[in-house]
């Protein structure tokens, strides 16, 4: 069964998540966790999260907040336009990965756009919601970069662009050599 506690297990381990596969699967359980949907306004699991706020300065935000378990965590802001719900995400999945074996494609059509958007949003602010949870927002900073970073990789390499991973030397004036990984 899922539950944050599975969630935060997931993001928390080294290596739990090093596929586009991963990703989505991630992703996937989040909402469900959730219960996130859309239909005739927000809603959510209600037996699963404590609530949901919408922002009072900008409506096209909202908030999750955990349950006591998690010492009722609040999420970042998260854009409700760009933030699938699970039956947006469960029926457009085949779609996006259509999209992304052929977004050279994709540069006029909008709509797929907006779709590849979404996914790439819903993905990344899935696992980012779940490290909030851990109250440790310098955590959850360090970690959701290194997710997107490895996110990015994962879907240039899905759209047939080879990259690697390397460590990029620069010497910054007289200091000392400064190592920075890309790729």
């Amino acid at each position: 069964m899922i539950n944050i506690h599975s969630l935060m297990a997931s993001v928390d381990a080294q290596g739990s998540i090093k596929t586009l596969a991963d990703h989505l699967e991630f992703a996937e359980k989040f909402l469900d966790y959730t219960g996130l949907s859309k239909k005739d306004g927000l809603k959510i699991n209600q037996a699963n999260l404590q609530s949901l706020t919408v922002a009072i300065n900008n409506h096209d935000y909202y908030f999750i907040q955990f349950p006591q378990s998690v010492n009722f965590s609040l999420t970042r802001p998260i854009n409700k336009d760009l933030f699938l719900d699970i039956n947006e995400f469960s029926h457009n999945k085949s779609e996006f990965l259509k999209i992304i074996k052929s977004v050279r494609e994709i540069k006029d059509d909008s709509a797929k756009r907006e779709l590849l958007n979404c996914f790439v949003y819903t993905c990344q602010m899935s696992i980012a919601c779940t490290l909030d949870a851990f109250g440790n927002p310098n955590k959850a900073r360090k970690k959701n970069g290194a997710y997107f970073e490895n996110l990015i990789r994962y879907l240039v390499k899905e759209c047939g662009i080879e990259n690697s991973h390397a460590v990029e030397k620069i010497n910054i004036g007289d200091q000392n050599i400064h190592e920075r990984p890309f790729g």
